[in-house]
């Protein structure tokens, strides 16, 4: 990942930076405690093995068979898969606001789209983004 993408995801407080367009960290032998796809290239089949027994793997972009299969891979494996919506609920929302306003949490949003340009939105995340 260059520049401002690097720098950005480093300040977030990854411990490591991968650029998916040029770097397969799924080939590289090693394993992770936690792995967050954010672009749909690491299918709990093609990442299990990296992952520690007790790891998690955080599908942030998911095709539906990833989502139907998150719970089952969970129960199945030593290891966590999340996918889909999380619980939205008061507790959890006020656990957000607590992370925000102490500057644990912040949210980074690459671009907004009007509901028009729904197609738009969606040709942008499918391209990898």
């Amino acid at each position: 990942m260059q520049g401002a993408n690097r720098e950005l995801v480093t300040a977030l407080g990854a411990d490591r930076v991968i650029d998916y367009t040029t770097e397969d960290f799924l080939l590289e032998g090693q394993t992770y405690d936690v792995t967050m796809d954010c672009v749909g290239n690491a299918p709990f089949e093609r990442a299990a093995a990296c992952l520690t027994p007790g790891g998690a793997l955080l599908l942030v972009v998911s095709d539906l068979r990833g989502l139907l299969l998150a719970a089952w891979h969970t129960r199945r494996s030593a290891r966590r898969v999340v996918a889909g919506n999380i619980d939205s609920t008061a507790d959890a929302l006020a656990h957000l606001v607590d992370l925000a306003e102490s500057g644990r949490f912040l949210a980074v949003i690459d671009r907004t789209y009007d509901l028009a340009d729904i197609a738009l939105a969606h040709r942008f995340v499918e391209a990898g983004h």
